[in-house]
């Protein structure tokens, strides 16, 4: 499971009882638990595009732990994708991938996660196709999309 859901419900339940989250704030086990965490969310605030959907620089990632790397990297993962890629192996979402015709040339290869998003915005690319290629009323085809 990706902890970044659990840690955001922290800092969430954090600011509402304090008006702003500190790692002060937390008990003990909670500290332990998500002091890496932590460390990761700072870094990434003072850079917001290393890590997302391409590796961290290797300058930056050999001063840190392989742990911190690996937590870094999950953080742009939401539940949705993560169901994804719980759901299939890396192979079977290539496979996905490559039959809804999806521009690969856009996809940074080597993350299971991007092609796991790339794979869910297929999803959003069906309906406007058929949409576009039908020569349906609109009251039919929004009939159509409230069953998607």
């Amino acid at each position: 499971m990706n902890r970044w859901f659990e840690y955001d419900k922290l800092m969430a339940e954090c600011v509402y009882r304090y008006g702003y989250f500190s790692i002060y704030t937390l008990t003990r086990s909670e500290h332990e638990e998500y002091y890496t965490y932590y460390l990761a969310h700072q870094w990434i605030k003072l850079h917001p595009f290393e890590g997302t959907d391409r590796p961290i620089q290797r300058s930056f990632s050999e001063l840190m732990s392989k742990e911190m790397v690996d937590i870094i990297h999950m953080r742009s993962i939401t539940p949705d994708v993560w169901e994804i890629m719980e759901k299939y192996s890396l192979n079977e979402l290539k496979q996905l991938v490559l039959c809804n015709y999806y521009p690969v040339d856009t996809i940074y290869k080597p993350f299971k996660k991007n092609w796991a998003k790339a794979y869910l915005e297929t999803f959003k690319w069906s309906f406007n196709v058929f949409a576009m290629r039908s020569r349906l009323n609109d009251d039919v085809l929004r009939k159509i999309k409230t069953y998607l």
